[in-house]
């Protein structure tokens, strides 16, 4: 009888344990996409103050919604390649996507991006 019960927990400590590391791969597979889709997001940023467009302009450009535009200047889009092509044609530059901001950095972008802010004009 113990013998048995030992065995389920084991089963059961076992499939806790590769729950646990799927939920942690998932974490850091996210927080590297997150961190260069902030660092796309500063670049767009930049791009738009030298072209002196607003986030409005650079959404009819590209033919999205300025809702889609707002997520992509928030560092909150899971860029397609063909979306950063998309906006590298529309801005006139070469986005690198190589580029990653650190964890702690992100919290930060996030708290700055928050509507009504200065890297925001939605």
């Amino acid at each position: 009888m113990t013998s048995q019960k030992q065995q389920q927990l084991e089963k059961f400590i076992s499939s806790q344990h590769s729950t646990l590391e799927g939920k942690t791969q998932t974490w850091k597979r996210d927080q590297i996409w997150r961190s260069r889709s902030i660092a796309i997001a500063l670049q767009v940023l930049d791009a738009l103050d030298q072209k002196g467009w607003t986030q409005q302009k650079l959404a009819e450009e590209l033919g999205v919604s300025p809702q889609r535009v707002s997520k992509i200047v928030k560092g909150a889009e899971n860029f397609t390649l063909q979306a950063i092509a998309s906006l590298e044609i529309a801005l006139g530059i070469s986005i690198d996507t190589s580029k990653h901001i650190e964890p702690e950095r992100t919290k930060r972008f996030k708290q700055v991006a928050e509507p009504g802010s200065d890297l925001t004009d939605a």
